[in-house]
């Protein structure tokens, strides 16, 4: 008797296994995505009245858009990472 030879890319995964997966990967996907958004939407508060020509927002304003560009560049950070984690 000849055994069964695998190869390193052969994985076994227990049954619905990949439905989990898929979900994780949604979640994290939509996690992402509302990330990007949140750093796009802030970015664009910050650069709008130096460079493009509209009003500049006060101090406090603009130190909370500021944390809100951070926060959404980490968050995005995260969920990106976490969707191409899980294959």
């Amino acid at each position: 008797m000849n055994p069964v030879s695998r190869s390193a890319d052969d994985t076994v995964e227990a049954p619905g296994l990949s439905t989990v997966i898929s979900i994780v990967r949604l979640v994290a996907g939509i996690t992402g995505a509302v990330g990007l958004v949140l750093a796009l939407g802030a970015g664009y508060l910050i650069v709008r009245g130096p460079f493009l020509g509209g009003p500049t927002l006060a101090p406090i304003p603009l130190l909370a858009t500021l944390g809100v560009f951070i926060v959404g560049v980490v968050v995005m950070a995260w969920g990106l990472t976490q969707y191409t984690r899980f294959r």
